[in-house]
């Protein structure tokens, strides 16, 4: 007597697996990918605070004084930034003996120029904040 045949194909529970192991798969994949999609918005984000921020910096080169109080603004719609300066304690000089005189201090019939720390914060509506400072040579007011 033969044996009963067996039709080629799957039984209901190989499918099962099959598809729960797919699942499993495309779950992890979407998770990565998501992932990537919000790092790729946090450092768009991070670039445009970045870049208002240099320019912002940029400008006191050419007509923003940023000595004194702080300077507030706005830029565009969203972004909000503050300006603010202070200046940094002179370094210490040596002391010069002139040969036959007292310490020389240094000419000040010329205006002086100080060192100042520039600082720009530029925040989003999210909360976000971006810091960027620099040093610049800033002559004294009123010389």
């Amino acid at each position: 007597m033969a044996e009963p045949r067996r039709d080629a194909g799957f039984t209901l529970v190989e499918v099962l697996v099959a598809l729960a192991v797919v699942g499993l798969v495309l779950g992890a994949v979407y998770r990565i990918y998501g992932t990537g999609v919000l790092a790729v918005g946090r450092a768009a984000s991070q670039l445009e605070l970045a870049l208002a921020a240099e320019a912002i910096l940029e400008r006191t080169r050419a007509d923003l004084d940023p000595r004194g109080a702080g300077v507030e603004g706005r830029i565009g719609e969203d972004l909000r930034f503050r300006l603010s300066a202070s200046p940094m304690p002179p370094p210490p000089l040596p002391a010069r003996q002139a040969a036959d005189g007292p310490p020389l201090s240094g000419d000040r019939s010329t205006p002086r120029e100080r060192l100042w720390l520039v600082r720009v914060d530029v925040a989003d509506p999210d909360g976000r904040i971006f810091t960027l400072s620099t040093l610049r040579w800033l002559a004294e007011r009123g010389a």
